[in-house]
């Protein structure tokens, strides 16, 4: 058996833990006589309780020396100190202050520049590794929900995974069909004609479950280089709703939960199969099954954060797979796995005075949402004459100030009106379990 040690400076520090899941069947030894002569399990913690390894006891007491943090680190073989020294992705990765919410924005301004050749018709979109540029953008978009949405279910009940899910969503969403209908369409319908007040409603009304509807407002898009659509990016968003759906019902069944990682590699391993067998990657990474393996990857990642390392080699290599999976059609949905390593990587290995970009203020979906409509109208007016890196960074002057008026009037108040709802209820359910027993409270941890 493996010796491993955790360290506090009180009993108190460490009842957080039992009442997590971290430690079951806790016997607590204040006062250890000999430091070198411990029974039982040995847990390693190398720095602080933060840095807790999930572990199982497997019927039998934990015993835990209560010493000076690091007293016991001298005492482990040189392997174990590799070890307990090694950042994962759960002790690595500060779901408070990293680098997503940047890689986020970064992802969703992509899919702006890849759009820009296309919708100025002096050009295809852009690729890199003959993929779409977009495609990749969003396939990391989908890489990181894996996994943030899959640590959301884990810590939520069901009802307050889907109200937080639906309040993220579904609310800046209809925002954009309003304004794409009665204002961006309008303007392209002053310019163009074939603009109705009946057709800008039948495009929300038809629009507003996020299935099916209409994909262009009247004739407004008549005569334009990419008439078939007024917003094309919409169309992952039913994906990404059903990732949600998939989530949330997996996760409300007990040994799902119980056995996360062998179900989110099988799963994982089969969508990967799908994907290859029907040649979705032939064009672009972003097909259903494609980024439903990017989703599933970070997903993957969650469920084995414990075990997964952050380490620069690790992310030099997934890079290096990454790039060889795209040599052939068949292999590119392979490289959702590297992919989503390497965000989750960044994420975690982005510098300090960056991370504080979308920490607070996240406009990444509304810059999502209104890139494809915006450079529809701006192609309209004639702006595509400057080129596309002109038309381009237009686009992003007109489409920042459209994220901050969706994330400052609908994003951000319903996000906190939903987080404090389900907390209450949280809160209201934990008042009514308060005289049960500690063990019967804990939540275990995923496997």
């Amino acid at each position: 058996m493996v010796r491993r040690t955790v360290t506090a400076d009180s009993p108190d520090g460490l009842r957080p833990l039992v009442a997590h899941g971290d430690i079951r069947n806790l016997n607590l030894d204040p006062s250890p006589a000999t430091p070198s002569r411990v029974f039982g399990v040995h847990l390693v913690c190398r720095d602080s309780l933060r840095r807790f390894p999930r572990t199982k006891a497997s019927g039998t007491d934990i015993v835990l020396q209560l010493v000076r943090p690091g007293r016991y680190i001298a005492a482990m073989t040189r392997h174990e100190r590799r070890r307990a020294e090694r950042d994962t992705l759960q002790t690595g990765l500060d779901l408070h202050h990293n680098g997503l919410n940047l890689l986020r924005l970064v992802f969703a301004s992509l899919v702006i520049v890849n759009h820009g050749p296309r919708l100025t018709g002096l050009g295809d979109e852009l690729e890199v590794l003959n993929v779409s540029l977009g495609g990749l953008a969003v396939g990391g978009f989908f890489a990181i929900s894996g996994y943030l949405i899959t640590r959301s279910r884990m810590h939520l009940p069901g009802r307050a995974f889907a109200l937080r899910r639906v309040a993220r969503i579904y609310p800046a969403y209809w925002l954009c069909l309003i304004m794409t209908a009665f204002g961006l369409s309008a303007l392209m319908g002053a310019k163009r004609g074939g603009w109705s007040f009946g057709a800008a409603v039948d495009y929300v009304v038809y629009g507003i479950a996020m299935v099916g509807g209409k994909v262009v407002v009247g004739g407004t898009l008549d005569g334009a280089p990419m008439d078939a659509h007024v917003n094309a990016s919409l169309w992952t968003l039913p994906v990404e709703l059903l990732c949600y759906l998939g989530v949330g019902v997996l996760l409300a069944i007990g040994f799902a939960r119980r056995r996360l990682r062998l179900i989110s590699v099988g799963g994982l391993a089969v969508v990967v199969l799908l994907g290859m067998a029907s040649g979705l990657g032939q064009d672009s990474p972003s097909g259903i099954l494609s980024l439903a393996a990017s989703f599933g990857s970070g997903m993957a990642l969650y469920a084995w954060r414990d075990r997964v390392v952050l380490d620069g080699r690790l992310a030099l290599l997934a890079a290096m797979l990454f790039v060889l999976s795209f040599q052939t059609s068949v292999t590119t949905v392979l490289g959702c796995l590297p992919f989503a390593y390497l965000c989750v990587w960044l994420g975690a290995r982005c510098p300090v005075f960056l991370r504080g970009i979308g920490a607070r203020n996240d406009i990444s979906y509304g810059v999502y949402l209104y890139g494809f409509p915006v450079q529809q109208t701006l192609t309209a007016f004639g702006v595509a004459s400057i080129g596309v890196v002109g038309h381009t960074l237009v686009a992003f002057v007109c489409v920042v100030p459209l994220a901050w008026f969706s994330w400052l009037t609908v994003e951000r108040p319903l996000n906190r009106s939903a987080k404090r709802y389900s907390a209450g209820t949280a809160r209201s359910k934990d008042s009514h379990t308060s005289d049960a027993p500690e063990a019967h409270r804990s939540n275990p941890a995923p496997n």
